[in-house]
């Protein structure tokens, strides 16, 4: 049976679409013509997987609906991969309650906290959660440009609206909250403030340290970054 809430976000995430999609004429923002105007750090501390997200179609978080197209989800991982230490509950999960910090300096126009995680991790979608991203924050750092941070821990959220935020500052936990299969993080960089009427926007994270096929970490001014790999900020000496 198909959870009422479902029908509504899905519906609104395809109104959604077909407004951006006016907006810019079918031409959406792509890597090759769009850079942001403000450089982005990972919004966490430590070394994290890029669960899914990437600029390439093939590897995309969702190239359809629009508003995710450019998002990312982040996970913890061991050294065999697993996401969790195999005992039940969100807390069995390596990332749960891990900071959550702001990518850049900006300004919170939105935080909403007081939803539940899911006490389930097995892949099933918790049928009380009416908000796609459960507990999130979206701070404002250009004109156009929102980072969009989601399914953060309840009770977590440690910033409000109006608050003027700094990069690498803590703003919540990761946690299990709202449309969320497992613990993780959940961040894009949007277009508008509003989720359901944005475009998720491509972007180079600066400063990062991603891990290579070869093992080896190599440390990047700035670079796109695709699911499976391994990063975390480069900590300047």
């Amino acid at each position: 049976m198909i959870h009422p809430n479902t029908v509504v976000r899905g519906t609104a995430q395809l109104f959604g679409s077909l407004v951006v999609l006016v907006r810019y004429r079918g031409r959406l923002p792509t890597p090759s013509e769009y850079e942001t105007t403000v450089d982005y750090t990972l919004p966490f501390r430590g070394e994290w997987t890029v669960h899914s997200g990437s600029p390439d179609p093939d590897y995309s978080h969702s190239w359809f609906p629009v508003q995710q197209r450019y998002a990312y989800d982040f996970v913890k991982t061991d050294e065999h991969g697993q996401t969790h230490d195999g005992t039940s509950g969100p807390e069995s999960f390596y990332c749960f309650d891990e900071p959550v910090t702001a990518p850049a300096d900006g300004t919170v126009i939105r935080s909403l906290d007081g939803h539940r995680d899911h006490h389930r991790t097995t892949g099933w979608l918790d049928p009380l959660q009416y908000r796609l991203a459960g507990n999130c924050v979206v701070i404002k750092h250009a004109p156009t440009e929102y980072s969009f941070l989601g399914h953060l821990k309840e009770g977590s959220v440690c910033v409000s609206e109006g608050d003027t935020v700094s990069r690498g500052e803590e703003i919540g936990r990761c946690g299990h909250s709202g449309n969320s299969t497992e613990p993780h993080l959940h961040f894009q960089i949007q277009d508008n403030p509003r989720f359901y009427l944005s475009a998720s926007l491509p972007l180079q994270f600066t400063e990062i340290a991603v891990e290579g096929r070869d093992g080896d970490t190599e440390s990047r001014e700035s670079t796109y970054i695709h699911c499976g790999q391994l990063v975390q900020n480069w900590i300047r000496r």
